[in-house]
Formats: structure tokens, sequence, C-alpha cells
């Protein structure tokens, strides 16, 4: 008894944990065919330049004045030559400014992914790809120059050589900013994923591919430059100075200003897509979607904010010569003694202000996807689930350029004055002054799409009618470019020339020619030049091209069953949009007055100039295109089975009959009425026949081979119904007389 207790315990205790272990089990450990497999690949570039560069140069610059009096050269060689005087207080000075920005992202991602599920299970097959790359570039340049320049007076007087004076300075204010920008960015994937449940049974996962590309890039400049020196030279002044002069107080000025931005981004993207979805085996699998999906994406934006700014003020000196060149050459009593007088006060600046933008995005994705999904391989019925394959490709640029040139300015040059001089003399204080201001963008998209699906979709095998989802063929190719320049050109100097005057020259005798002249001719030019036109000019371009191929073929169940098959939808758009904005404004106005050529009591001729040559043109020039273009082919092919007798089904998923198509009823004729027998009509022209005879004696009903011989008997012939005998019994016979119950022959 106590044995077979503890064999009872003992067996309670075995069922026990035989129980509760398979239990503890499944809710800890996972069944394999209930694990999802998954790959994913994440790629990111993300770079950024920054630059912010300040340039400012204002040096001042002040130069002594130059004073030579009453030199008489060598002493020791009385007939030699007399030692020329040469003075300069001109300034030569390099103000200019610059900055100069090169910023480059170069970012690239790579992908190679390859998937293989092979057996049955329930959980999901996903296979996905993200890459992306971020640039941006970014300058902050300011150049300025504003030098600050003056030089002294030169005086030369009672010198008994010739006299060379300068007072004019050489100035380079220019101020200039520089900034090239790049981002060439590019993502590469190629995915391969299979899914096959291996001749096993599987409850149908989910199975998804996907690729996300992106890439973003932004170039933005802004930019300053001005140039705005001041120069101012000092007077040159020749009195009682024995032999010629030489004066020159004009200035040479270099007060350009400059926006170069050279913007640029190159991005693409490149995937390969391949799918295979399969049932081999001879199981059924039930419903599981499918999807293949990809996007790609570029975005590049361009942005140059420009303003140069030039004006310079240039102020030159007055040159004055009195009295010069009337000594005696004690050692040539009959030569010339010298005195012409030559002399400038005029400037040359050149002070122009110009922008420029080139900006330019080059966009592409290209993109190949193949999927194939099939049923059971079997005579099973196979159902399966949405199939879907999708892509989306979009590319989105945008260029601005906002620019302002103004040149403007005050160019001043002093007077020219030559009083009581013994030779020529020749005096220009006109101005030479090129300040243009001119903007510049040229702005270009080139973008294109291009994009080859092919989906194949395949119910099961023979003999099984196969239930699928809806099937899903997309594709949504974009393009959006834009460019926009606003500019602003503006030129407006203020040009004065100081006054020539020439009083009294040439009139001195030579002891060795009393009756010739001794020169006198004066040629004064006052008049300026100046260039000074406004000019914008814009170039905008949008390429955009997309190219799409589809090719859709879905198959019902194998021969010999009707197949339920979903909505098959196969769907493209196609859009491009280009826009180009130029905002455009020249003004020119410049100031420009020429001072007064005065020559009086001269001895020779007179040449006089106070005529300007003034070029100030505005122009706005626009060039816009859109190139756009859309290319598409689709091809889809749906054959949805035939229809006749279910084939063997595995008993898991038995299937259904066939349904039967409605025929239309077609209309029958209705039959003929039946015929109602008629007794025959003699014909008289017929010869008669003898008509059998009734044996009276054989009427009886106990004689006829039916009834009770009691009554009338059904088998007896009646000649009055037009019966004929004998009947079929050999004692049937007619009964002429009716013979009734009675059964007397004869009646």
């Amino acid at each position: 008894m106590k044995r077979l207790f503890i064999v009872l315990v003992a067996s309670f205790v075995l069922g026990l944990v035989g129980g509760v272990g398979p239990a503890w089990a499944g809710d800890l450990i996972p069944s394999p065919s209930d694990v999802g497999t998954t790959q994913t690949a994440t790629q990111s570039n993300d770079g950024s330049n920054s630059a912010s560069q300040s340039a400012t140069s204002q040096p001042t610059v002040v130069s002594g004045p130059n004073v030579a009096i009453a030199n008489s050269g060598d002493s020791c060689n009385p007939c030699g030559d007399g030692g020329g005087t040469t003075q300069n207080s001109g300034n030569t000075v390099d103000a200019s400014t610059a900055n100069n920005a090169t910023q480059t992202n170069n970012q690239a991602n790579g992908a190679g992914q390859t998937q293989t599920v092979d057996g049955g299970g329930s959980g999901n097959t996903s296979q996905s790809a993200d890459q992306s790359n971020t640039g941006e570039n970014t300058a902050n340049q300011s150049a300025t120059s504003e030098p600050v320049v003056v030089s002294g007076p030169n005086v030369a007087a009672f010198n008994s050589g010739d006299v060379n004076q300068n007072s004019g300075n050489t100035v380079d204010a220019s101020s200039s900013n520089n900034a090239t920008q790049s981002n060439n960015q590019s993502n590469g994937a190629g995915q391969s994923q299979t899914d096959s449940d291996g001749g096993c049974c599987h409850s149908g996962g989910d199975t998804s591919q996907s690729a996300s590309q992106s890439n973003e890039g932004t170039n933005k400049a802004d930019q300053s430059a001005t140039s705005a020196p001041v120069v101012v030279s000092g007077g040159n002044y020749a009195v009682g100075n024995k032999s010629d002069v030489d004066q020159n107080s004009g200035n040479t000025v270099d007060a350009s200003s400059s926006n170069t931005a050279n913007q640029s981004n190159n991005q693409s993207n490149g995937a390969g897509q391949s799918q295979t979805a399969a049932d081999n085996g001879h199981c059924c699998s039930s419903d599981s979607s499918t999807s293949q999906s990809a996007d790609q994406s570029n975005s590049g934006t361009n942005e140059a904010n420009q303003s140069a700014y030039s004006a310079p003020v240039v102020v030159s000196g007055p040159n004055v010569a009195i009295a010069n060149g009337w000594g005696h050459d004690s050692c040539n009593p009959c030569g010339g003694s010298g005195g012409t007088v030559t002399q400038n006060s005029g400037n040359t600046v050149y002070a122009p202000s110009s922008n420029s933008a080139t900006q330019t995005n080059n966009q592409s994705n290209g993109l190949g996807q193949t999927q194939t999904v099939n049923g059971s391989g079997g005579s099973c019925c196979s159902g399966t689930g949405d199939v879907t394959q999708e892509a989306t490709q979009s590319n989105d640029a945008e260029n601005t350029a906002t620019q302002r040139a103004m040149s403007g300015g005050y160019v001043s040059s002093g007077g020219n004055y030559a009083f009581g001089n013994k030779g020529d003399v020749s005096q220009n204080s006109g101005n030479v002054v090129w300040a243009p201001s001119s903007n510049s963008a040229t702005q270009t998209n080139n973008q294109s799409n291009g994009l080859g699906q092919t989906q194949t979709v395949n119910g099961s095998g023979w003999g099984c009618c196969s239930s699928t989802g809806d099937v899903t063929q997309s594709a949504d190719q974009s393009n959006y470019g834009s460019n926009s320049a606003d500019q602003s050109a503006y030129s407006a100097p203020v040009v004065e020339s100081g006054p020539n005057v020439a009083v009294g020259n040439g009139w001195g005798h030579s002891p060795c020619n009393p009756c010739g002249g001794n020169g006198g001719t004066v040629n004064q030019n006052s008049g300026n030049v100046v260039y000074a036109p406004s000019s914008n000019s814009a170039t905008q371009t949008n390429n955009q091209s997309n190219g799409l191929g589809q090719s859709q073929t879905v198959n019902g169940s194998g021969w010999g069953c009707c197949s339920n098959a979903g909505d098959v939808t196969q769907t493209a758009s196609q859009s491009n949009d280009g826009e180009n904005t130029a905002n455009q404004t020249a003004y020119s106005a410049p100031v420009v007055e020429s001072g007064k050529n005065a020559a009086f009591f001269n001895n020779g001729g007179v040449t006089q100039n106070s005529g300007n040559s003034v070029n100030a043109a505005s122009t706005n020039t626009t060039t816009q295109g859109n190139n756009q273009s859309n290319n598409l082919g689709q091809s889809q092919t749906v054959n949805r089975g035939g229809c006749c007798a279910p084939r063997d089904c595995n008993p898991c998923n038995p299937c259904p009959p066939p349904p039967c198509e409605p025929k239309p009823c077609e209309p029958k004729p209705c039959p003929p009425p039946p015929c109602e027998p008629k007794p025959c009509e003699p014909n008289p022209c017929e010869p008669k026949t003898h008509q059998p005879k009734s044996n009276s004696g054989r009427g009886n009903l106990s004689e006829t081979g039916t009834g009770t011989r009691q009554s009338n008997s059904s088998t007896l012939k009646n000649p009055h119904q037009g019966e004929t005998g004998p009947g079929d019994h050999p004692t049937d016979d007619y009964d002429p007389g009716n013979s009734g119950s009675h059964n007397r022959g004869g009646d």
C-alpha cells in the first residue's frame, strides 16, 4: 500500500512538471517560426563650413611740401647744364582689401545589402536602407578700403635749370570679396531580398524592402565691398625759373569694389532594388503583404547677397607757372633759353563697382526596381495579401541673388595758370573717370529623374483557386527649380575740371634773331572723359526631365481554376515646375562739369578744349529659359486564369467549386398541338371491300379471356367504335349486338 502511494505521488509530480515545463518554455523562448528577420542600414554625412571675413584698410597718408629756390647748378662749369630741379610730393598707396573663401563638402554613401530568408514562419521580413547627406557653406565677407591720402605742394623759384614737379598720388583702394562654395553629394544603394518558404508551411508574415536617399546642400554668401578713398594732391608752383617747367598734380586712383560668388550643389542618388517573395512548397500559405518602396530626394539652395559701393573723393591741386625761361645762356647767347610750360592737374580715377554670382544646382535621381511575387508551386490554394511597388523621386533647387552696385564719388581737378612764360604752354585739367556699376547673375538648375519599374505577381500552381489582394505599382517624379535675381545698379559720379589760364606767354626776343618768334603756342584742355554706365545681366535656366518605364504583369492561378484577384492599379505622376524671376534697376546719373579755358596776349597759336566725353548708358539684360520634358512608357498585363472543375486540393485549404457563369436565355419554339383522331369517311370512288364479320356465336362473356364473365369485358371489340378483330385472346371477337350481362349470344 505504501509503495502504491509513492508511485501515485511520483506520477502526479512528473505530470505536473511535464505540463508546466512546455508552458514555461513557450512563454520565455519564442518559437523560431515567430521571429522576424530585419536588415537595416543607416548612413549619414553632415558637413558645415562657415567663414566670417572682414578686411578693412583705412590708412592716412600725408606728404610734406617741396621747396626749391635760387638753385644755380654747377659753379665749376658755368657753360654746362644749369642743373634741373625735380620735385615729387606724390604718394603711392596700396590700400586694397580682399576676402577669399573656398568651401567644399564632398559626401558619399554606398550600401550593398543582401537578405535571404528560407523557411516557414509567421515573422515579418524587412530590409531597409537610409542614406542622407547634409552640406552647408556660409561665407560672411566684408571688405572696406577708406584711405586718406594728401600730398604737399611743390615750389620752385628762380632756379637755373629745368623744373619737374609732381604732387599727384597713386592710390590702390580696391576692395573685393570672393567666395567659392560647393557641395558634392552622392548616395548609392544596392538591395537584394529573397523570401522563400523552402517547402515548409508558413503562416505568412509581411515582406518589405525600402530605401530612402536624400541630399541637402546649402550655400550662402553675404558679401559687402566698399571703396571710399579721399585723395587730395597739393599745388605745383614754378616762378622765375630759367628753363622749361613740367608740372603734374593729377592723381591716379583705383577705387574699385567687387564681389564674386561661385556656388554649386552637385547631388545624385542611385538605387537598385530586387525583391523576390515565393511559396515554393506544396503547402497552403496565408495572406501576407509584399511591399517595395524607394524615396529619393535632392534639395539644393544657393543664396548670394552682394553689395558693392565705390565712392572716391579725388581733388587735385593747382599748377602755377610764372615768368619762366627769361634768363640768358652766357655760353650760348644765340641759343634759346627755354620757358616751355607743361601743366597737368587732371585725375585718373578707376572706381567701378561690380557683383557677380554664378549659381548652379545639378541634381539627378536614378532608380531600378524589380519585384517578383509567386504563389505556391503545387496544388495548394495560396492566399497573397496586397502587393505594392512604389517610387518617389524629387528635386528641389533654388537660386537667389540680391545684388546692389553703386559707383559715385567726387572728382575735381585744380586749375592751371601760366603767366609771362617765354615758351609754349600746354595745360590739362581734364579728368578721366571710370565708374561703371554692374551686376551679373548666372543661375542654372539641371534636374533629372530616371526610373525603371518591373512588377510580376503570379498566383498559385495548377489546379487551385488563389485569392490575391490588391496589386499596385506607382511612381511619382517631380522637379522644382526656382531662380530669382534682384539687381540694382547705380552710377552717379560728380566730376569737375578746373580752369586753364594762359596770359602773356611767348613774347620774349632772341638776341640772335630779333625778328623771329620765341614760342607762345598755347594748348588747353579742361574736358573730362567719364565712363559711368550701369548694367544688370541675369541668365536663368531650368533644365528638367523625367523618364519612366513601368512594366506590370499579374497572372491568376494556373490552368484549371478561376482566380479571385483584387484590384490591379498602375499609376504614374510626372511634373516639372520652373520659375525665373528677375527684378532689375539700372540708374546712371553722372554730373560732369568742365572748367574754363582762358588765353590772353600769347604770341603763338591757341588750341582750347572744354568738351566732355561721357558714357552714362544704363542697360538691363535678362535671358530666361525653362527646358522641360516628361517621358513615360507603361505596360500592363492582367491574366485572371481559366475556369473549369476544381482539381485535387490540399485538405488544409479545400477549394470551393468554381462559380458558374450565367448565360443568357435563348427563345425556344412552342411544341405543335396534339393530333385528334378523326373517323375515316368512305370514298365513293374506291371499290368496296369486305369488312370483317362478327361471330355472334362467340360473343359471350363466358368465352372472353378477361373480366368476371358477368358484365361487359374490356377485351371485346366494338365495331361501332372502329375496332377490328380478332382480339388478343382467341376467344375475343366482335360484339355486334353489344351483348350485355345476360350472356346471350347473338344479341
